[in-house]
């Protein structure tokens, strides 16, 4: 059983220790034949809540534990209340990461129905993946949400396909969307050939400098511009890719 000791008049506690030397001062049962328990576990937690802390929770801890899978690095966390974020506390495993570099990918768009109903009409891309060194960047609806003010370059590389059968070349535009507005931001235009004897695919690739602001939404949608007698769809990975440049 712990020794628990309180030192009223210094308002201080000792696990293992009848003089405690801080306002909480743990140790272990022994120090060369220490148990597989002796250490502190702090909070748990898969991703970070979406209520952020406040000024009450400057300097909290939590241990991220996302089994290498999504944004941030597996380790102890610290909120930082001036910069409004979550700080990681360094360790040596990710001196050979990329630490500005966030990549979100998807399988690409739902498919878009030929016909002149589906004409101009845009197509969501639905983001499934993320790797960022920041646990800040996460995945909102399909969306990327920016975790840090400042400028960016962007990069998006994707292919788009239809079906045989469509004797004429197909317009098609994919665009950069930010806070689900309407209107893209960046966009990319590019004809699919004639696909008569067999698939034809064009690709898609954006690229710019630009400035974002944390908490923005970060959104890709697809749209033919012209008709088609045959359905368009995914030729290959929807991939985003920013680069934190300041």
């Amino acid at each position: 059983m712990c020794a628990f000791s309180s030192l009223a008049a210094q308002k201080s506690v000792g696990i293992n220790t009848d003089s405690p030397k801080a306002l909480l001062d743990i140790s272990s049962k022994s120090i060369q034949t220490p148990e597989n328990s002796a250490g502190i576990l702090f909070p748990t937690v898969n991703h970070f809540t979406s209520d952020t802390p406040g000024a009450d929770q400057n300097g909290m801890l939590v241990f991220l534990d996302n089994n290498n899978e999504g944004a941030g690095f597996e380790g102890l966390y610290f909120w930082d209340n001036n910069n409004e974020s979550w700080q990681y506390i360094f360790q040596s495993k990710i001196l050979d990461k990329n630490l500005f570099k966030t990549m979100v990918t998807s399988p690409g768009f739902p498919t878009i129905p030929s016909g002149a109903a589906s004409t101009n009409i845009w197509y969501k891309t639905v983001f499934s993946t993320i790797e960022a060194p920041n646990a800040n960047y996460t995945l909102s609806n399909g969306d990327l949400i920016i975790g840090k003010t400042g400028n960016y370059s962007l990069l998006f590389t994707g292919g788009i396909t239809k079906g045989v059968g469509e004797t004429g070349a197909t317009s098609t535009e994919v665009g950069v969307f930010i806070n689900n507005s309407t209107t893209p931001t960046l966009i990319s235009k590019s004809p699919i050939p004639s696909a008569d004897n067999a698939n034809r695919s064009t690709s898609h690739t954006i690229s710019s400098i630009i400035t974002l602001t944390k908490g923005q939404r970060i959104s890709i949608q697809t749209r033919r511009t012209s008709n088609s007698s045959t359905d368009v769809f995914p030729a290959s990975i929807y991939t985003l890719t920013l680069s934190y440049l300041d």
